[in-house]
């Protein structure tokens, strides 16, 4: 007997159509099979696919899975602000319960608390989330094994700040600086390269993947995000790599006590330009898990039949 099984998309971070990243969400999963969840990832092919089922707190308003084409990830941002705003805006779609205008989403990397933003008139203007961890740093990189990654002179990456590093707030990425955006914009990633890395310097439970960032004069973040041995070969936005680097960043500031605020562009060399913004708080020399805001546009209602 086949199974009819409702979905969505939304593009996010982004106020119209055929920007920011394409998100599929399937609004109720109950009647699939834990073994169907990556087939049905794969066979969407975004870079990720989310799945809503009932909370195991009936105070919180969803369990959400989330697929990429090939694994399960623990969290991750764009899926978060994405069904985030299709539930807040279809509320009857909610298996669980709401805490006054938050939502909270139990994943495998912990709570997930969303927060519509809206408009004097009511409407939905942009969705805000809170990493569901404070920002962990793992081990340094080779500066010289990054830019081979990504077909770069040596000389192009930025150590100043930091030598590339691995950081995360729920799910883990290996962050590198460029000193220019045109080295950022002539990144070609080396699968083989990629593979060395995630064989030497890789860290558990997840595929190597790679953020890379240039800082402009005005204070905007250019990012672009790679993980080709996760069937992503780039990323047009990626929330959970956003809030780790403005964490990351905020870190490494000589501040003890500060708000930071920082706009994020990604997507742009893929014609699929996209706007993220991450706030980090620090108090006495510690970061706070970061919030991270993001528009959403809804593109497709339609029916996977299993």
């Amino acid at each position: 007997m086949t199974k009819q099984l409702k979905f969505q998309t939304v593009d996010v971070f982004t106020d119209h159509v055929f920007g920011g990243n394409p998100l599929a969400v399937f609004t109720d999963a109950r009647d699939i099979e834990d073994a169907d969840l990556q087939k049905i990832a794969a066979e969407m092919n975004y870079s990720e696919t989310t799945f809503i089922l009932p909370p195991d707190d009936p105070r919180n308003a969803a369990r959400v899975r989330i697929f990429t084409p090939q694994n399960e990830m623990p969290f991750a941002g764009h899926p978060n602000v994405g069904t985030g705003y299709l539930l807040a805006l279809q509320p009857d779609l909610i298996p669980g319960s709401t805490d006054g205008d938050h939502l909270k989403f139990e994943e495998v990397a912990g709570l997930v608390k969303i927060h519509p933003n809206l408009t004097r008139g009511g409407l939905i203007e942009s969705i805000s989330i809170t990493a569901p961890q404070p920002i962990t740093k793992g081990r340094t990189l080779p500066a010289e094994l990054i830019a081979a990654s990504l077909n770069l002179e040596l000389q192009t990456i930025e150590t100043t700040r930091t030598e590339p590093i691995v950081a995360g707030t729920g799910v883990s990425f290996a962050i590198a600086e460029v000193n220019s955006r045109e080295a950022l914009a002539t990144c070609v990633v080396n699968n083989a390269h990629f593979a060395n890395l995630d064989s030497n310097y890789g860290y558990e439970g997840d595929f190597f993947s790679l953020l890379v960032f240039f800082e402009a004069d005005d204070g905007v973040l250019h990012a672009r995000m790679f993980a080709p041995l996760g069937g992503i070969p780039e990323d047009p936005a990626t929330g959970s790599a956003a809030t780790a680097l403005g964490a990351l960043l905020a870190e490494l500031d000589t501040a003890t006590d500060k708000q930071f605020s920082f706009t994020i562009h990604q997507g742009d060399d893929m014609r699929r330009p996209s706007r993220l913004h991450v706030k980090v708080t620090k108090v006495a020399g510690k970061t706070a898990p970061p919030i991270l805001t993001g528009s959403c546009i809804p593109v497709i209602k339609g029916v996977f039949t299993l």
